[in-house]
């Protein structure tokens, strides 16, 4: 899947308890590339807490998938996560917000290493976040796993002031433009 462009829609994807995300990929040979998701909106029609509606996986070993970006996205109702990103180099996420979660119970972004890839590499997340209250108890509005190297969150968002980023060790994360209220984990 390359230099694929996703614009102007509105998907929406039934059941509550799904076996796959809405958008699986698989990228086994480093080929998910230079993709763009703009001005969509994504819903899960039943608040499916068990799956994200992304999960992009590069499984190439020592490889990623390359520079694909989330532009001005609305993800409703998607109470496993909106985006989940494993061995992905120059990821950006802009304008990405999550609505009206009723027990959001995973990240709304994570980001982390693929089964066989290598750990993500410079993301950008960009004036994106949460609109609505309904988080479990525990969970993070992004996750960064220990193998992420290079991130940049920027203007991250939630409202209410609640927001919590789990940055794991992640190597080079860094943060500007966000809340007060956020709580910035680092171990």
């Amino acid at each position: 899947m390359i230099e694929l462009r996703v614009t102007d829609n509105d998907m929406y994807v039934a059941g509550a308890t799904r076996t796959v995300p809405a958008w699986y990929v698989l990228d086994p040979s480093a080929a998910c590339n230079s993709n763009w998701w703009v001005n969509n909106v994504f819903t899960y029609g039943d608040a499916c807490n068990n799956q994200p509606f992304f999960y992009l996986e590069c499984q190439n070993k020592n490889d990623f998938s390359y520079d694909n970006h989330w532009v001005n996205n609305v993800f409703e109702s998607c109470d496993g996560g909106s985006l989940q990103l494993l061995s992905t180099f120059g990821s950006v996420i802009e304008g990405c917000f999550s609505y009206d979660n009723i027990s959001l119970a995973a990240p709304v972004i994570s980001i982390g290493k693929g089964s066989l890839g290598i750990g993500s590499a410079l993301t950008i997340i960009r004036d994106s976040g949460r609109i609505g209250s309904g988080i479990q108890a525990g969970v993070k509005d992004i996750t960064l796993e220990p193998s992420c190297r290079t991130v940049y969150i920027h203007g991250f968002r939630c409202s209410p002031n609640t927001g919590q980023i789990d940055c794991g060790s992640a190597t080079d994360a860094t943060h500007s433009a966000v809340p007060i209220a956020l709580s910035w984990a680092m171990p």
